[in-house]
Protein backbone atom coordinates (compact mmCIF):
# COMPACT_ATOMS: atom_id res chain seq x y z
CA UNK A 1 0.00 0.00 0.00
CA UNK A 2 1.32 3.52 -0.69
CA UNK A 3 0.83 6.23 1.66
CA UNK A 4 0.58 8.78 -0.73
CA UNK A 5 -2.55 7.46 -1.99
CA UNK A 6 -4.46 7.88 1.34
CA UNK A 7 -5.09 11.38 1.13
CA UNK A 8 -8.79 11.69 2.31
CA UNK A 9 -9.80 12.09 5.94
CA UNK A 10 -12.73 9.24 7.34
CA UNK A 11 -14.59 8.46 10.43
CA UNK A 12 -15.85 4.92 10.83
CA UNK A 13 -18.77 5.14 13.44
CA UNK A 14 -21.00 2.24 14.51
CA UNK A 15 -24.60 2.85 15.40
CA UNK A 16 -26.53 1.70 18.49
CA UNK A 17 -28.80 -1.48 18.39
CA UNK A 18 -31.91 -0.47 18.14
CA UNK A 19 -35.38 -1.68 16.48
CA UNK A 20 -38.81 -0.08 16.40
CA UNK A 21 -41.89 -1.83 17.43
CA UNK A 22 -42.93 -3.27 13.93
CA UNK A 23 -39.87 -5.35 13.84
CA UNK A 24 -38.40 -2.86 11.25
CA UNK A 25 -35.08 -1.03 12.28
CA UNK A 26 -35.22 3.24 12.39
CA UNK A 27 -33.17 5.36 11.33
CA UNK A 28 -30.38 5.77 13.00
CA UNK A 29 -29.65 9.10 14.89
CA UNK A 30 -26.78 10.54 13.93
CA UNK A 31 -25.99 11.97 17.87
CA UNK A 32 -26.17 8.32 18.57
CA UNK A 33 -23.29 6.75 17.02
CA UNK A 34 -19.85 6.13 18.44
CA UNK A 35 -16.72 6.53 16.52
CA UNK A 36 -15.10 3.56 15.83
CA UNK A 37 -11.60 5.36 14.38
CA UNK A 38 -10.17 8.24 12.07
CA UNK A 39 -7.86 7.17 9.21
CA UNK A 40 -6.57 8.08 5.98
CA UNK A 41 -8.33 6.52 2.59
CA UNK A 42 -8.33 6.10 -0.67
CA UNK A 43 -11.21 6.54 -2.27
CA UNK A 44 -12.78 5.52 -5.55
CA UNK A 45 -16.07 6.74 -7.06
CA UNK A 46 -17.60 3.81 -9.08
CA UNK A 47 -21.07 6.48 -9.88
CA UNK A 48 -23.57 3.48 -8.44
CA UNK A 49 -22.46 1.54 -10.92
CA UNK A 50 -19.90 -1.29 -10.08
CA UNK A 51 -18.98 -3.81 -12.92
CA UNK A 52 -20.12 -7.24 -12.64
CA UNK A 53 -16.90 -9.31 -11.70
CA UNK A 54 -14.84 -6.26 -10.59
CA UNK A 55 -14.97 -6.86 -6.94
CA UNK A 56 -12.34 -9.03 -5.44
CA UNK A 57 -13.57 -10.51 -2.01
CA UNK A 58 -16.05 -13.22 -1.05
CA UNK A 59 -19.68 -12.60 -2.19
CA UNK A 60 -20.66 -14.45 0.52
CA UNK A 61 -23.88 -12.31 1.70
CA UNK A 62 -26.57 -11.57 -1.11
CA UNK A 63 -25.91 -7.88 -2.55
CA UNK A 64 -26.67 -6.25 -5.30
CA UNK A 65 -23.29 -5.58 -6.56
CA UNK A 66 -24.75 -2.89 -9.41
CA UNK A 67 -25.13 0.06 -6.86
CA UNK A 68 -22.12 -0.14 -4.68
CA UNK A 69 -20.65 3.52 -5.03
CA UNK A 70 -17.52 3.40 -3.24
CA UNK A 71 -14.55 1.55 -2.59
CA UNK A 72 -12.61 2.62 0.58
CA UNK A 73 -8.94 1.83 1.58
CA UNK A 74 -7.29 1.85 4.49
CA UNK A 75 -4.55 1.00 6.73
CA UNK A 76 -5.88 -2.11 8.58
CA UNK A 77 -7.96 -1.44 12.11
CA UNK A 78 -9.75 -4.67 13.41
CA UNK A 79 -13.10 -4.44 14.39
CA UNK A 80 -14.45 -3.03 11.36
CA UNK A 81 -17.94 -4.42 10.65
CA UNK A 82 -20.61 -4.25 8.11
CA UNK A 83 -22.88 -2.86 9.97
CA UNK A 84 -20.95 0.74 10.35
CA UNK A 85 -20.88 3.33 8.87
CA UNK A 86 -18.09 6.03 7.39
CA UNK A 87 -18.41 9.63 7.51
CA UNK A 88 -16.52 11.36 4.44
CA UNK A 89 -16.25 14.88 3.03
CA UNK A 90 -20.09 15.23 4.51
CA UNK A 91 -21.27 12.55 3.11
CA UNK A 92 -22.61 9.38 5.34
CA UNK A 93 -21.53 5.90 3.86
CA UNK A 94 -23.01 2.47 4.86
CA UNK A 95 -20.05 0.01 5.46
CA UNK A 96 -22.02 -3.09 2.95
CA UNK A 97 -18.33 -5.15 2.74
CA UNK A 98 -15.11 -5.13 4.93
CA UNK A 99 -12.62 -7.40 3.99
CA UNK A 100 -8.53 -7.75 5.02
CA UNK A 101 -6.86 -7.91 1.71
CA UNK A 102 -4.55 -11.24 1.64
CA UNK A 103 -5.44 -11.39 5.02
CA UNK A 104 -2.35 -9.82 5.99
CA UNK A 105 -3.65 -7.13 8.44
CA UNK A 106 -1.91 -4.40 6.76
CA UNK A 107 -4.82 -2.88 3.94
CA UNK A 108 -8.58 -3.02 4.71
CA UNK A 109 -11.24 -2.50 1.93
CA UNK A 110 -14.25 -1.03 2.73
CA UNK A 111 -16.63 -1.46 -0.37
CA UNK A 112 -19.55 1.13 0.42
CA UNK A 113 -23.09 2.37 -0.59
CA UNK A 114 -23.93 5.92 -0.13
CA UNK A 115 -27.13 7.12 2.01
CA UNK A 116 -28.80 9.29 -0.38
CA UNK A 117 -31.17 11.82 2.21
CA UNK A 118 -33.74 13.56 0.39
CA UNK A 119 -33.28 17.55 0.83
CA UNK A 120 -36.74 19.45 0.53
CA UNK A 121 -35.98 23.69 0.63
Amino acid sequence: MRAGTLRHRIAVYSLPITQSSTGGDPPADPAARTLVCRAWASVQDHAARLPVGSFEGERTAPVDWSSLTHELRMRFVSGILSTMQVDFAGRTLDIVKAYDVDNRHRELVLVCLEKFTSATP
